[in-house]
């Protein structure tokens, strides 16, 4: 099974099955920048790539629209490696959740 992770620096950070996630939102919380860290195939790697080039300048809500079928259809993966997309889209659900949970708590304060 590969290991995903997304990191998408400096705002925060989500670690979920799929791998680890850090989100970069700016002051106009759009994505300013997307990085990757992945364990496993190609397809794997090719997926997690492509999502955070899908999301690098778009707002954290439309962010949070990618789908796996997204990324599979684009790629043109096989059905036996669309658990690669996955993990990809999971790894940016987890983080833009925990990113949400952390811009919450901060506005308590």
């Amino acid at each position: 099974m590969a290991v995903v992770g997304l990191v998408l620096a400096r705002t925060s950070r989500s670690f979920s099955r799929s791998g680890s996630v850090q989100l970069s939102s700016g002051l106009r919380r759009y994505h300013e920048d997307a990085k990757f860290k992945t364990f496993g195939c190609g397809s794997a790697i090719a997926s997690s790539s492509l999502a955070t080039e899908m999301i690098i300048g778009k707002p954290v809500d439309e962010a949070s629209l990618l789908k796996n079928t997204d990324i599979s259809s684009h790629l043109k993966l096989p059905p036996v490696k669309i658990h690669c997309s996955v993990l990809a889209e999971e790894a940016i659900q987890a983080a833009i959740a925990d990113y949400k949970q952390k811009q919450a708590a901060a506005s308590e304060v």
